[in-house]
């Protein structure tokens, strides 16, 4: 079979008459996905299978990422002559896999194919997404990668200069505590897996993937307009939203929504009780919002300046549903315990409801950060820091979280930039948490208020998550 290779700037590709063959890639097979079925609580069967390069889709991907390199190749060299404009291969490292849900009560089986291998990526959707990182491979070292990924890498790099001032700012900081009690990753008698972030750079999605954004227990807002019990039913215009409980959330299987089925992430139900309102509804999660995102206070100002006399049943029902609302989120309840052991003096929490949210190991939350040092070191949001423990610390009675700090410096608010040496972990109260870090409400900047302890709350209905 003949073959050359092309020297002008696609000093990577190998043309020959069955195809095109590209021999410099950046992938690694480790970056593969597990193979393994996972069954979830719904009995929902979710696996990975690998797709040959033989097959329809495998050969849907190697042409069409032959036709755009081979029109790239054609616009740097006019005239060349390329006999198939097609993939032979991926580049070494590369592979195509193809991922199936499998849903009970003989539901339609969901199948997406992604391309699997890259560092700079978890995966490539679609061989539109993957072609220019491609006409990258294929080109010399001189250009740089435009691809959305790569670029968004260079992206968090810019701000690696600022890191080092902004370490050294927040080490002065009330919640860096290097106390005996605090368990270090050496220390540990239980090891669990550790994101492998280093002292660099973290987006907060590739460790987040807890669709169901809220949590049994949790104090929320509903928006009306989903509550009401006709269309003819009058709310008024002070109120858009009202406080809720939420009971329970379940996935829906049974999609009829087009945006919906379409979606890459499970959809959850949630099963809520209106305050004073309704007993229970079920709602999805577009027509819910955390309780800081907003301010309780503002809708009260607004039905004061509305005489008694003029002030309807529905109007005091919300007045009270927020005097509730206001009462059980200045709360911390009873956590619940694991059955871990750090040491005698320390007790491990798997989660504990603080005010309106339920926090657990794992979750990234805000931390309250001085306004004038935070203008001091640039940061245009509070720091988030990330939750390994939640333990409390008997010989002091005091609940403390141990875990790492990241920051918000880029104009993405999303991404996140480690600041933790390493094996150094940091330490905050209760005291330092101003609320869970939501991704799709990353702009939240309401602080948590809590100052009463209790157990009361809808009996610690939130042991259900556990």
């Amino acid at each position: 079979m003949s073959g050359k290779k092309f020297f002008r700037n696609f000093v990577n590709v190998i043309i020959l008459d069955d195809g095109f063959t590209v021999t410099r890639s950046d992938a690694n097979p480790s970056m593969w996905p597990d193979t393994t079925p996972d069954i979830n609580s719904e009995g929902v069967r979710v696996y990975y299978r690998p797709v040959n390069s033989s097959e329809a889709k495998g050969q849907h991907y190697l042409t069409k990422l032959g036709e755009a390199l081979a029109n790239a190749l054609c616009k740097a060299t006019p005239n060349l002559r390329i006999p198939k404009p097609m993939l032979k291969s991926f580049p070494q490292g590369y592979k195509l896999f193809e991922r199936i849900r499998e849903n009970h009560d003989n539901l339609p089986v969901r199948r997406d194919t992604y391309l699997f291998g890259s560092h700079v990526s978890l995966k490539f959707y679609s061989p539109r997404e993957f072609e220019e990182h491609l006409l990258w491979l294929a080109s010399d070292k001189e250009s740089l990668c435009n691809c959305k990924y790569c670029t968004k890498n260079r992206q968090r790099k810019e701000t690696e200069t600022g890191a080092t001032t902004i370490m050294k700012a927040l080490s002065k900081k009330r919640f860096i505590d290097s106390s005996q009690d605090s368990p270090s990753t050496e220390s540990r008698s239980t090891k669990r897996p550790r994101e492998n972030v280093g002292n660099g750079y973290q987006k907060t999605q590739n460790s987040k993937k807890k669709y169901n954004t809220f949590r049994i227990g949790e104090i929320t807002w509903v928006e009306v307009r989903y509550i009401l019990d006709s269309q003819n039913e009058m709310i008024p215009k002070q109120i858009t939203h009202w406080p809720a409980f939420v009971r329970d959330h379940n996935q829906i299987t049974d999609l009829t929504d087009e945006e919906e089925i379409s979606s890459s992430e499970p959809i959850i139900q949630y099963d809520l009780q209106i305050l004073f309102y309704k007993e229970n509804m079920r709602l999805k999660q577009k027509a819910i919002l955390p309780w800081l995102a907003l301010d309780s206070t503002n809708f009260v100002t607004e039905i004061n300046k509305i005489d008694n006399d003029d002030r309807t049943e529905l109007m005091s029902k919300f007045l009270k549903a927020i005097d509730y609302a206001n009462d059980a989120t200045s709360k911390t309840l009873e956590p619940f315990y694991s059955e871990e052991v750090i040491s005698p003096r320390l007790r491990v929490i798997k989660g504990i409801l603080i005010g309106p949210e339920l926090l657990k190991e794992n979750d990234y939350i805000r931390v309250k950060h001085d306004k004038q040092q935070q203008n001091a070191i640039n940061l245009n949001k509070s720091p988030i820091f990330k939750i390994h423990y939640i333990l409390h610390n008997e010989e002091i009675q005091r609940i403390e979280l141990t875990g790492d700090i990241f920051v918000r410096v880029h104009q993405d608010q999303n991404v996140l930039v480690k600041i933790n040496l390493s094996g150094q972990e940091h330490k905050i109260g209760l005291g330092d948490i101003a609320g869970r870090f939501y991704e799709k409400y990353s702009d939240i900047s309401r602080c948590l208020l809590i100052d009463e302890y209790s157990n009361n709350r809808f009996q610690a209905e939130f042991f259900k998550e556990f």
